[in-house]
C-alpha cells in the first residue's frame, strides 16, 4: 500500500515556505536589514525593486498556501 501525502502537508509547506520567505524580505526591507544586506553587496536601486517584488512573491505564496489550507482542513467544514 502506497503513502500519499496529504494536500494539506502541501499547504502547510507552502504557508511556512511563504512566512520564511516574507520575514527574511520583510528584514531586507527595513532599514537596519538594508543596511546589514549593502555590507555584503554594492547595493543599488535594482536591488531595491527586486526586494520589493520578492515581498510581493512572497505575499502571494501565503495567500496560496493559506488558501489551500482553508479548502481542505477538515475542521473549516
Amino acid at each position: 500500500m502506497r503513502k500519499r501525502i496529504h494536500r494539506r502537508y502541501v499547504a502547510y509547506l507552502i504557508s511556512l515556505t511563504g512566512l520564511v520567505y516574507f520575514g527574511f524580505t520583510y528584514y531586507l526591507g527595513t532599514a537596519r536589514g538594508w543596511q546589514h544586506y549593502e555590507t555584503f553587496t554594492a547595493g543599488s536601486d535594482r536591488l531595491y525593486m527586486i526586494v520589493e517584488q520578492q515581498k510581493v512573491l512572497a505575499g502571494a505564496l501565503l495567500a496560496l498556501g493559506f488558501g489551500i489550507w482553508a479548502k481542505f482542513d477538515r475542521r473549516t467544514k
